[in-house]
């Protein structure tokens, strides 16, 4: 037990280097960036996004779900062979995509709309193998160096990204800085992942067949596709109707709380999800929904103590984290938290398609939020309605999205869950509300904001410090033995 929590211990701590980084290279971005220019870099991320949510990442995570299986057999090398076949298909489509774009909106000159889009290939090609092969040290118990090769990632991306804008000071000198990084950080977990592999020249078994395609990559990628739209494809609809500089507060506004986000759920994400998808692979049915059943019950108070940390210090962390241009957008970044919140407990629900291996069910919630996102937000723009009006309609949309997915999963996996234990995260949660605009409309020096900041991130680490310790799912899903 006790190295558990020294891997647990040391997860953590790189965890919170790899936010330390995240944050430096907010503040630099938002430091040497015009607004524009940010919205710019927003746009870009958007098409990354769509690239990875919707063609890489279904077939990415049936990748995952066998990684125990294939790793087992010996036959990942060969599956991760047919697998970089694919992803070099939609790199290629990635930049024809990006340029067709830039050429067709004229605000770029022509060597930056080569630039833009031979980076948006090489980011979207490294970036899917580093996000592959890191992630998957960590699913076969090599934690240690799965959390060193993302430090090495982060840190190598936010240099050269550095280097870059300040030579060219351009939102894709930004994006374009980030190949370096995520190419070392992919070519090293490769060489690691093959050299823990044992070779089983028997087996040659499909990477993918018609089955898998149609009953779990097809409705996946449908689904993440809606994602897509729900979470930065409204952005292109932003620039539309507002223009760049409103785009890019919104996106440095939202961005802080994805980003936010992105940390905390990656880190509880880190440490449990290795242990449910080794619980849920071979096992029968009823251990797989005791598994789920412990995985909602271990994450959603977490994240509501999360939710109430984020708002109640909106402002603050806007404050550090960005140029003083920005620091009007703080209420934004409240709205961005309680979207991320939502967003993150409907990928907690969504998992119980890992249980019935049909994906089918997360499109219909995904498709009901991003329906209604995507006509709000363009009536809001045809009426010239202000960017708080579409901050609510798209925090709206995020609350569809849950209770939509609670209704679906809820009718595919009736699991048991602990309803008491999220009376206190909301109360904290509706406390946060009040403390975060009390605080973003004060006056406040330099000294007292770190202060505030020390206090309330000091009682958010001591609940959940005080959950976890109480907390029977979490201790369960992590008495999963990864390696047999």
């Amino acid at each position: 037990m006790s190295g558990k929590l020294n891997s647990f211990a040391f997860q953590i701590i790189g965890r919170v280097v790899q936010a330390i980084i995240a944050l430096i290279a907010l503040r630099l971005a938002t430091s040497y960036l015009t607004i524009d220019q940010f919205g710019l870099f927003g746009l870009l991320m958007a098409f990354r996004g769509f690239f990875g949510l919707f063609l890489i990442n279904p077939v990415g995570q049936h990748l995952n779900r066998n990684t125990h299986k294939w790793f087992g057999d010996g036959s990942i090398l060969r599956y991760l062979k047919k697998y970089n076949i694919y992803i070099i298909l939609v790199s290629v489509f990635s930049i024809f995509t990006v340029y067709v774009w830039a050429v067709l909106r004229n605000k770029l000159d022509g060597d930056v709309v080569i630039i833009a889009s031979l980076s948006m290939g090489l980011v979207v090609y490294f970036g899917t193998w580093n996000s592959t092969l890191i992630p998957m040290l960590n699913l076969i118990g090599y934690r240690k160096s799965s959390v060193l090769l993302e430090f090495l990632t982060s840190s190598l991306a936010l240099f050269c990204s550095f280097l870059l804008v300040v030579e060219f000071n351009s939102g894709v000198g930004w994006f374009a800085g980030s190949v370096i990084g995520l190419g070392i950080g992919a070519y090293i977990a490769f060489s690691l992942v093959r050299s823990k592999s044992v070779i089983n020249t028997s087996e040659n078994g499909q990477f993918v067949n018609l089955d898998i395609i149609a009953n779990y990559i097809l409705p996946l990628g449908i689904s993440t596709g809606f994602m897509w739209l729900l979470s930065t494809g409204y952005r292109f609809i932003i620039e539309w109707g507002w223009g760049e500089i409103s785009l890019g507060l919104i996106v440095v506004a939202f961005g802080i709380s994805s980003q936010l986000w992105a940390i905390f759920e990656s880190m509880v994400m880190q440490v449990l999800m290795p242990h449910f998808y080794k619980a849920i692979n071979e096992a029968n049915y009823d251990q797989r929904k005791i598994a789920y059943e412990n995985l909602i019950n271990a994450v959603a108070p977490l994240y509501l103590i999360f939710l109430g940390a984020t708002m109640s210090l909106s402002e603050l962390i806007l404050s550090v984290l960005t140029d003083a241009k920005f620091h009007d957008a703080f209420t934004y970044v409240m709205f961005g938290t309680l979207i991320e919140c939502c967003r993150a407990m409907a990928n907690l629900l969504s998992q119980a398609s890992q249980i019935t291996k049909n994906t089918r069910s997360n499109i219909m919630p995904y498709a009901i939020a991003s329906g209604f996102a995507i006509f709000g937000v363009l009536v809001a723009a045809l009426n010239s309605c202000t960017l708080s009006v579409v901050a609510i309609i798209l925090s709206v949309s995020g609350i569809i999205l849950l209770m939509a997915m609670r209704i679906k999963t809820r009718n595919i996996i009736p699991v048991k869950v602990n309803y008491r234990a999220l009376v206190a995260p909301l109360i904290y949660v509706l406390g946060s509300v009040g403390i975060g605009l009390v605080i973003g409309y004060q006056q406040k020096t330099f000294v007292f904001s770190l202060f505030l900041f020390g206090i309330f991130g000091l009682l958010s680490c001591l609940i959940s410090i005080t959950y976890l310790y109480k907390c029977k799912p979490f201790r369960n899903l992590l008495s999963v033995r990864l390696i047999s």
